[in-house]
């Protein structure tokens, strides 16, 4: 038993210790800073439009690198935090109730009620389009020339 609690604390400590990196955001006008920790999901919007997620790892101090593509700092216009668990959750919820209220549209229209069952149906189909789409409802950060991002170490 004792040797089991020991191992635990043992793993506690090394993973409090493996993540020695983060990227700290800091708004203009706030003390307010946003933390991403490496090796966590992100989804990060770029200057020139470009949408990306997973985790991310630094490169080096100005560059991260996500799904093997390395994306300046200078280059990412907004970022927020993605994770797995909440996207399955939230996608999976709207896309089976979205194939519920398709599956009562096509009982309404089978049974009579076609304006009914076809308003459900399309409604149910944009719910699960929804759901295919993985909403995330956290709130994003936005970088601007004003905004200060760096690398930092935790021990800083």
């Amino acid at each position: 038993m004792k040797s089991a609690l020991l191992f635990i604390g043992v793993l506690f400590v090394l993973n409090g210790f493996s993540q020695d990196k983060y990227l700290g955001i800091y708004q203009p006008g706030t003390t307010k800073e946003t933390v991403f920790k490496e090796n966590t999901r992100i989804r990060v919007k770029t200057v020139e439009g470009g949408k990306l997620s997973g985790k991310f790892h630094f490169v080096d101090e100005s560059q991260v690198m996500i799904k093997n593509i390395i994306i300046p700092l200078s280059s990412i216009a907004e970022i927020k935090h993605n994770p797995l668990l909440l996207n399955l959750l939230v996608s999976g919820t709207l896309i089976v109730a979205g194939g519920f209220c398709v599956g009562v549209g096509i009982v309404a229209v089978a049974w009579g009620a076609v304006a009914g069952g076809i308003v459900v149906g399309v409604g149910g189909a944009a719910i699960m389009y929804a759901g295919i789409k993985s909403p995330n409802f956290l709130p994003k950060t936005h970088i601007t020339d004003n905004t200060t991002v760096k690398i930092k170490n935790v021990l800083q």
